[in-house]
This record gives structure tokens, C-alpha cells and sequence, in this order.
């Protein structure tokens, strides 16, 4: 898991900013999240928006991984879950 903290975007919202490795520096907002039952996974889909991009990282489904576990991660720490 990369290192992230919640960063304030004008005085109303919130958003996630990386602070080590390939996308240093890149921060977003989540915009709707949706949980889709299917087989026998749960898939989560979210929508964003890209506030800071400084080393023009390109879409790509390994940032799009990462954006969902670190939104994966602050869920469970909503619901006070841990993984045992």
C-alpha cells in the first residue's frame, strides 16, 4: 500500500494525495462510488477527478489499482475494519 494523506481542496471538500513512489504528488477526489455484485466478487467502480498531476502520470489500469485500494483502505477504516 502507498503512502496517502487527505489533503483540503477549497473549503468544502476533501481529497487523497500519494506521497511516495511512481505517483508522487498526485492527488484526485472521488466522485461517485458504486459497489457492483456480480458472481461471486464484490466490484467496486468509482469515478474521480485528477487535482494535481506534476509528473503527468498517464490513466492506466495499475493507477486505477491503486486509486481503488487506497479507497478500499479508508472504507475499512470508516468501518473500523482490519484484515484478521
Amino acid at each position: 500500500m502507498v503512502k496517502y494523506e487527505f489533503i483540503d481542496i477549497g473549503e468544502s471538500a476533501t481529497g487523497i494525495k500519494i506521497k511516495e513512489g511512481e505517483y508522487e504528488g498526485m492527488s484526485w477526489m472521488y466522485g461517485k462510488v458504486t459497489f457492483d455484485e456480480g458472481s461471486d466478487e464484490l466490484k467496486l467502480s468509482f469515478d474521480y477527478e485528477v487535482v494535481e498531476n506534476p509528473n503527468n502520470i498517464k490513466p492506466s489500469a495499475e493507477l486505477n489499482s491503486v486509486m481503488g485500494d487506497i479507497l478500499v483502505d479508508i472504507i475499512k477504516d470508516d468501518l473500523n475494519l482490519d484484515d484478521s
